[in-house]
Parts: C-alpha cells; sequence; structure tokens
C-alpha cells in the first residue's frame, strides 16, 4: 500500500509541475503575442497621427497666408516667407520626433516580446527536469520502501 502511494504521490507531483509549466509557458506566449500587437498598433497609430499632423501644418500654413495678406504684407517674400518656412519645418520634425517615438517604442516592445518567448522556451525546458527530478525521487523512494534499494 505505501509503495503505491509513493508512486501514486510521485506521478501526481510530476503531472501537477507538467501542467504548471504549460500555463506559465502559455501565459508568457500570450504576453509575447500582446506585445507584438501593441507594437504594431504604435507605428500604424504613428503614422495615422502623422497625416494629422502634416493637414495641420498644411492648414496653420494658409492660415498664415491669410493673416499676412489680410494684413496687406506680401505673402511669398522676404520674412512672411521665413515664418511660414519655419512653421512647416517644425511641424516636419515634430512629425519625424513623434514617428522615431514609436519606432523605439515599438522595438523596446518586440524587444520584450522576444524575451517573454525565450522564457516561455526556458519554462518549457525547466519543467522537463523538475518532472525528471520528482520521478527519480518517487522511485529512490519507492526503491527504499519495497527494499529494493
Amino acid at each position: 500500500m505505501l509503495a503505491a502511494a509513493v508512486v501514486a504521490s510521485s506521478l501526481v507531483s510530476a503531472y501537477g509541475q507538467s501542467r504548471a509549466a504549460s500555463a506559465q509557458a502559455k501565459a508568457a506566449k500570450q504576453m509575447a503575442r500582446a506585445k507584438r500587437k501593441q507594437a504594431a498598433e504604435l507605428l500604424k497609430q504613428a503614422e495615422i497621427n502623422k497625416e494629422r499632423m502634416r493637414v495641420s501644418g498644411v492648414q496653420m500654413t494658409k492660415e498664415q497666408q491669410a493673416s499676412f495678406a489680410s494684413a496687406g504684407v506680401t505673402v511669398n517674400t522676404g520674412s512672411t516667407l521665413a515664418v511660414m518656412n519655419d512653421s512647416i519645418n517644425k511641424v516636419e520634425q515634430g512629425i519625424t520626433d513623434m514617428i522615431n517615438d514609436a519606432r523605439s517604442k515599438a522595438s523596446a516592445l518586440r524587444a520584450g516580446a522576444d524575451v517573454d518567448m525565450r522564457l516561455s522556451s526556458d519554462i518549457q525546458e525547466a519543467s522537463k527536469y523538475q518532472i525528471a527530478g520528482t520521478l527519480l525521487g518517487g522511485a529512490t523512494d519507492y526503491a527504499r520502501v519495497t527494499g529494493r534499494a
């Protein structure tokens, strides 16, 4: 009876370790997928924002032109042209900064996803050793109980 309990205990422990490792590995893979999806969404939103910023920049330039014209200032010469070009340059720099920031964040998310995938693999590998140890320990206990040691 004791020998059967030792065997059953080892098998149940090994099964529990296997299930726990599978759940942890699955969770790590889900985190990796979520991070990759978040990175893709971040870049997609950055492209949308880029277009919005460009449209706003064009609108701002038109408003500047209208303001200069209503004040009787020649629009396409001298300082007025410099002001509008400066505005366009600032919008373009803002776009570049926003895109670079999004790319950097997306890269960090993808790197995190890679770490999560490695973690998943490591969990599964470690589980094999834990299960083997549990089963070997159970075999040792069985041998002691049955006098076969």
